[in-house]
């Protein structure tokens, strides 16, 4: 992600902090998950949307700077699953 960012334009800085708020908030909201169940509240959005959406923005940034070959769009893809 910090590649696709960098290559739009923007300083290192944003690009950096891009990429960190992105996977931060997949992990936040991942981590979010077993608490709200334990604590049996019932939230007006699905608790699995902001995880999914982190991680597909995530995936699909990783593909697009890929190298554009099958087997290097499949590597790049498969390295945010981990954290989702």
């Amino acid at each position: 992600m910090h590649e696709l960012v960098a290559l739009r334009g923007q300083p290192g800085r944003v690009a950096a902090l891009t990429q960190v708020s992105v996977d931060g908030m997949t992990v936040a909201a991942s981590n979010m998950l077993p608490a709200g169940s334990r604590s049996g509240c019932r939230a007006e959005v699905p608790p699995w949307v902001l995880p999914t959406a982190g991680g597909l923005a995530s995936s699909s940034a990783n593909v697009a700077v890929a190298k554009p070959i099958i087997s290097g769009r499949i590597i790049a893809a498969w390295r945010s699953f981990p954290l989702i």
